[in-house]
């Protein structure tokens, strides 16, 4: 027999996953879409078409568009920077900087 308590703990965690997962989604559609037509030609009702989801759904993740902006940025800065982080792992011989 299932320990309620793990199966719960497990429901939840599922959950989580899953809601990270389309904050994601969000955040993606948001910033391409504002990347594509520009901020002000983008408005929350057409990243929710975008991302598949109801305007509701946005602003349950989102407060505004500015934030999904700031949010978009933030991931692309992350995705180009900390590879870069990771430079001093990588040997360099002095013929490599000329």
């Amino acid at each position: 027999m299932y320990n309620l308590e793990i199966l719960f703990d497990s429901i939840k965690f599922s959950s989580i996953i899953i809601s990270l997962e389309k904050k994601e989604e969000i955040i993606k559609a948001g910033f391409d879409l504002m990347c594509k037509k520009g901020y002000y030609n983008t408005n929350t009702v057409e990243i929710a078409k975008f991302a598949g989801v109801s305007t509701g759904i946005v602003y349950q993740y989102l407060k505004d568009k500015n934030d999904n902006l700031l949010a978009g940025i933030e991931k692309y800065a992350s995705d180009i920077f900390y590879p870069m982080l990771n430079i001093d792992s990588i040997k360099f011989q002095k013929t490599d900087l000329k």
